[in-house]
């Protein structure tokens, strides 16, 4: 379950980071480099569905549990689709002037 809280909320944050993200080049390897520093020693950082299959391909003879892997990305696609929605509720307009 810990794995599972981490690679949810990783991926929430660093999507809801990219959404939020402005003309900022630094910001986005900047959050991910903090998020994996927070989320390694429990789920390995991997917070993307890539990574997650990369390394179950490159570990594949030592961890071979597929449902595991089918797990970890659902709980990585429900953070992002919780990202979505709190960048949609968070999203400040601006009016345009004239209009």
């Amino acid at each position: 379950m810990p794995v599972l809280c981490s690679e949810f909320l990783g991926t929430a944050v660093y999507c809801l980071a990219f959404n939020m993200n402005g003309e900022n080049d630094v910001q986005m390897p900047c959050m991910l480099f903090c998020l994996i520093l927070l989320t390694i020693r429990i789920s390995g950082g991997h917070m993307n569905p890539g990574v997650s299959i990369a390394v179950y391909i490159e570990r594949e003879k030592y961890c071979s549990n597929l449902c595991y892997l089918f797990i970890i990305i659902v709980a990585q696609v429900l953070g992002a689709i919780v990202a979505i929605g709190f960048g949609l509720i968070l999203r400040v307009t601006q009016p345009v002037p004239g209009h």
